[in-house]
This record gives C-alpha cells, structure tokens and sequence, in this order.
C-alpha cells in the first residue's frame, strides 16, 4: 500500500490494460511486474540490492520493489495480451480520424480518452536532458492517454505541436523517426520503442525555452500500444 498521497484509476483502463495515476506518495511499493513512467519534475528512488533512481519523463519495468519520493507516476499492467487489438471497441477509444477529418482513411490508428494527472513547472529545456535555467521555468498541465495501431502501420508524417511530449512503449515494437522533409525517404533517427521505453522529447528546444518539432512520426512494426505524455503550457 502507497504511504500517504493517493492513487486514481485512468479513465481508458479496462480488462486489457490497468493504468493508475499515482500522486504525492512517500512510498510506493511495486508486487506485480508493470511499466512505471515518472511524470514529475524530480525523480523516484528505487530501493533494491543496487538502488537506482528513474530520472523525470523517463520509465522502467519493475516487479518486487520499493519506491521512494513518488510525486506523481503512471503504474501501466498488461492483464489480458489476448485479442488485446479488442481496446479499440471499447466506449473510451476512437479511431483518430473521427478527430481529426483531414486524417487519411485508410490508417488503422486508435486513441484512447486523455486523464489529467496534474502539473509541473518546468524548463522545457529539461526534456532535453539540456541544464535548466530557473528563470525560464513555467507552468505546464501533464496529461496521458494511449494510442494504438496494428503491425506494419504508418502512424503519418508530422510536426507543429503546440505542446511537449514523450511516449512510452507498452506493449508491441514500434519505432519514433525523425525526418529531415514530410517524406519517409528522409529519416535520419530510427528510435526502436520496445515495452516500458520512453524517449527523449524530439522537440528542439532553443535557450530560451521555445521549441519546435522536426518531421517526425510513430511507426507500428507489431501490433502497438504506447502511452503518451504531454505536457500544455499554461495560459493566463
């Protein structure tokens, strides 16, 4: 049992997948095997015969551990791999296009609902393992959902995100590609995403805390689920 804090269960968990929000715990011990993501601003400390530390916007699987100064994480269990496909019918997911009318019809990409799972302040430049700077530190809304897409799918070519994010693998083997143009013939970065892997934002962030992203897109080798993670900068 958590010590202290509280834990919530995301709304797109079902009998495939648990997914819990875990916020402000002292301690958090780990039974089962699961993929653990760190979505604070300070890491968790894993107390084990080698102690480690899972650093912020990062992940590790873990089974009979304990963790200490857990402000704010996402516990993922694969309960049933069985038809696992099967997610995508369930009241809480859509298939992309339906949100978005400009998205090719032909692409097998599901999204699952989006939690809130509190906030952070923040020097974007962190997510780039680059030296924060207090003074460019601001306020961001974190929240979480899922994707999903069968083998051997292109998730699209893209850029322009208005927000900041990571994923994380949870089950399948994907990849995240960088593009130098809006053309796949142009890749330069190859990250292959295997279960409880989270990468490094590909957003360039500049000195002074903006950022922008290249060409980049997800790409489904199996059949995939990953979790997002984005972070929104607050308005005033």
């Amino acid at each position: 049992m958590a010590t202290q804090g509280e834990s919530k269960r995301l709304s797109f968990s079902d009998r495939h997948i648990d997914a819990q929000w875990i916020n402000q715990c002292g301690e958090f011990p780990v039974h089962e095997r699961c993929i653990i993501v760190n979505v604070a601003a300070s890491p968790i400390f894993v107390e084990s015969d080698a102690p480690s530390i899972i650093r912020p916007w990062t992940s590790t699987v873990l089974q009979h551990a304990l963790l200490r100064n857990a402000d704010s994480l996402i516990v993922l269990r694969i309960l049933e791999s069985t038809n696992i496909g099967g997610v995508v019918l369930g009241p809480k997911w859509e298939w992309f296009g339906d949100r978005e009318p400009s998205f090719p019809r032909d692409i097998p990409l599901y999204v699952s609902s989006q939690d809130p799972v509190g906030s952070v302040t923040i020097d974007p430049r962190r997510l780039a393992g680059m030296s924060p700077s207090e003074s460019l530190a601001i306020p961001f809304d974190v929240k979480v959902n899922l994707w999903y897409c069968p083998g051997n799918t292109d998730c699209v070519i893209h850029t322009g995100h208005k927000f900041l994010e990571v994923h994380t693998q949870i089950f399948g083997t994907g990849r995240m590609q960088k593009f130098h143009e809006n053309d796949e013939h142009s890749l330069y970065e190859d990250v292959i995403m295997g279960p409880g892997l989270t990468h490094h934002t590909f957003a360039a962030i500049s000195g002074d805390g903006s950022w922008k992203y290249p060409w980049h897109r997800y790409y489904g080798d199996t059949d995939c689920i990953w979790l997002a993670v984005e972070l929104h900068a607050q308005t005033s």
